[in-house]
């Protein structure tokens, strides 16, 4: 007798809650650390929200630091929950975003073509941007970057974006349902998601502080980001 599509989601739910269970007796500092990167990433966009004369485009594009925090948390939970694609599918989209904000925010023209024309923002494309000698000229009379320097690690952000783009478009090597232990609690598979989690993090909050004055209002709204790497990730 075929058991009823009911009964199968329930069962689902029981195994994946205890998955779940097992994964948050572990890496509890690891969790601590992502929990507070991800709360800094979200009151970023609260301090930007506030400074003066900022446009009407800049206000919608804030709304992106909401739904990047509220993605890191949907990624962590479902690779607790061993549901190791789906947290892998959500970090790309947070890795875009973060990336997207800075490359829109000095792009009115391509956040209208964005929201209102349909147009794809491309990875690769927004990071040519953003390492284009004219681009860090730009930023050297904005906010005084200097533009020898690095502003972002487009090979390290590439390396990861490649990774979790492959579980996205289904490559054989990403398939879960050939593994033996599929769907179940996996020690090494949590800890490599929740290090994955902290690389996106941390490249994303690199380039937002670099972009953005905001180090000494974020150390101080959340003094435990502050304490994490003297404040710099």
């Amino acid at each position: 007798m075929i058991e009823k599509p009911y009964k199968i989601l329930l069962g689902l739910e029981s195994k994946f809650k205890s998955n779940l269970e097992q994964s948050l007796v572990q890496n509890e500092d690891c969790l601590d650390r992502l929990f507070i990167k991800s709360r800094a990433i979200s009151e970023i966009g609260f301090i930007l929200k506030e400074i003066d004369g900022i446009r009407k485009d800049q206000i919608e594009i804030i709304n992106i630091f909401d739904e990047i925090f509220a993605d890191i948390i949907t990624s962590i939970y479902f690779a607790g929950s061993a549901l190791d694609k789906p947290a892998q599918m959500v970090l790309r989209r947070v890795l875009e975003m973060g990336v997207a904000i800075v490359f829109l925010w000095d792009l009115p023209h391509m956040f209208y073509a964005w929201k209102k024309h349909d147009q794809d923002l491309n990875f690769n494309e927004m990071l040519k941007h953003l390492t284009d000698k004219g681009y860090l000229s730009y930023l050297n009379d904005c906010i005084s970057f200097n533009e020898t320097s690095q502003f972002l690690r487009a090979e390290e952000l590439q390396k990861i974006y490649r990774k979790l783009s492959n579980t996205i478009h289904g490559k054989i090597s990403t398939f879960e349902t050939n593994l033996k232990d599929r769907f179940q609690h996996n020690k090494s598979d949590w800890s490599d998601h929740l290090s994955l989690v902290e690389k996106v993090l941390d490249e994303i909050i690199n380039v937002l502080l670099k972009r953005f004055d905001v180090t000494s209002n974020l150390n101080e709204k959340i003094p435990a980001f502050g304490k994490l790497n003297g404040g710099k990730v």
